[in-house]
């Protein structure tokens, strides 16, 4: 379980890294409401395929993801198959993913997990 912190002029180097090394799943700290770069989105669409997990919180202090940008932005996220936390941060996220993987709960199971806690 990872997390990745969007910053300025990100590339897909370090979620194909994370990715390739056996994350059994990602958590994404995008920009603003969720937003990445057009090669990350990509890169997430291609993990998400096969097979493991991406979760998209906000790097920023508050306020909520949501799938509004296209060219590598939530929209791009979304359509790749990632899972958007409402207002959950990035750090929360990724300890109630920890917690849901080790229930052994399936993505589509911790679904309804994320929308009742992120809101």
């Amino acid at each position: 379980m990872d997390l990745i912190r969007m910053v300025l002029g990100s590339d897909d180097r370090v979620i194909r890294h994370v990715a390739a090394s056996g994350s059994r799943a990602i958590v994404l700290e995008g920009f603003g409401r969720g937003n990445a770069t057009p090669a990350v989105a990509a890169a997430v669409a291609d993990i998400i395929a096969d097979g493991v997990p991406v979760f998209v919180a906000s790097r920023c202090g508050e306020g909520r993801v949501s799938p509004i940008y296209g060219n590598g932005g939530g929209k791009d996220l979304e359509k790749a198959g990632a899972v958007f936390a409402g207002d959950l941060t990035g750090p929360k996220l990724r300890i109630l993913v920890s917690v849901l993987l080790g229930m052994g709960m399936t993505l589509e199971e911790m679904r309804p997990e994320l929308a009742a806690i992120g809101g």
